[in-house]
C-alpha cells in the first residue's frame, strides 16, 4: 500500500527530528524480522539429483535405455558415463555460481545512517525497520524500501 511519507513517518511512532525509539526498533526487528532477503538453503544431494532431470539428461538417458535394450554394453557404458560427468559438471558450475553470489552478498553488506533516539548511528542495513529515518547521500546504496521525506541539492559553485 502506498501512502505519503509523512503518514508513514507518523504511524509507527517515529519523528523526523528524533527518529524511531530504540525500544520500538528492537521490538519491530523481533516481530517483523530483519530487512534482508532470506537465502534459500537446499540439500546438495537433492540439487545433484536434479541434474538428471531435463532435456539433455533425458536425451542421454534415452540413449542409455536404447543401448540396454539393444544389448550394446559399450554404448551403454559411454552413455552412463556421459550422464554422470554431465551431472557432475553442471553441479560444480552451480556450486561456483552460488559461492560467487554469497561472496558478493558479503561484500555488498550495506550500512545505513539511521536516526534513533535523536542521534545518527551507522547500522547494518539489515537492522532497519519500518519507521526508521535514514539519511541517503549521493552514491549511497539505498538500504531498504524508503520514502523520501526531504531532498537537499548541493550548492552549485560558480566559477
Amino acid at each position: 500500500m502506498t501512502q505519503p511519507a509523512t503518514t508513514t513517518l507518523l504511524e509507527p511512532g517515529s519523528s523526523r527530528e528524533r527518529g524511531l525509539p530504540s525500544a520500538t526498533a528492537t521490538a519491530r526487528l523481533a516481530a517483523e524480522g530483519a530487512n534482508d532477503v532470506p537465502e534459500e538453503k537446499s540439500d546438495p544431494l537433492l540439487r545433484f539429483a536434479r541434474k538428471f532431470w531435463g532435456l539433455s539428461a533425458w536425451t542421454i538417458e534415452l540413449i542409455a535405455l536404447l543401448s540396454f535394450v539393444l544389448r550394446k554394453e559399450a554404448d551403454l557404458a559411454v552413455a552412463l558415463a556421459l550422464l554422470v560427468v554431465n551431472a557432475i559438471l553442471r553441479f560444480l558450475d552451480e556450486q561456483k555460481a552460488a559461492t560467487a553470489v554469497a561472496a558478493l552478498r558479503r561484500k555488498l553488506d550495506a550500512t545505513a545512517r539511521v536516526l534513533r533516539d535523536g542521534a545518527w548511528n551507522a547500522l547494518p542495513a539489515r537492522m532497519l525497520v519500518r519507521g526508521d529515518v535514514a539519511r541517503i547521500r549521493a552514491g549511497d546504496f539505498v538500504p531498504a524500501d524508503v520514502q523520501v521525506i526531504a531532498c537537499r541539492r548541493p550548492a552549485m559553485s560558480s566559477g
